[in-house]
């Protein structure tokens, strides 16, 4: 096991393969990223921003499909009187060339 040192993480989830040392994360604040890890260290790219406490991802050819879960509702007290946003949401975001290599 390598620990690995890079910038930090808001609440990340799912964690999948990506080409060569490269992986899609999806982070609870509301991104999906591209992780590229170069010896210890890993950098971060953005691919979108913008969801409701993602989930997951799966990658199917150039499309990466982000699930929402909206978790707080079900483990924060402060969401306990609150409704999640629904319907839950599955969003398919185009990966580019770029993105994929």
């Amino acid at each position: 096991m390598t620990k690995l040192h890079g910038p930090p993480l808001a609440f990340p989830d799912a964690l999948r393969p990506f080409g060569q040392n490269s992986f899609l994360l999806v982070e609870g604040s509301g991104t999906l990223d591209r992780v590229d890890i170069e010896g210890d260290e890993f950098k971060i790219a953005s691919i979108r921003s913008g969801f409701r406490e993602p989930t997951s991802v799966a990658r199917v050819d150039s499309t990466a499909w982000v699930s929402e879960g909206q978790l707080s509702f079900f483990f924060n007290r402060a969401h306990k009187r609150g409704s999640p946003a629904l319907p839950f949401r599955i969003y398919a975001v185009p990966l580019s060339k770029g993105q994929t290599r």
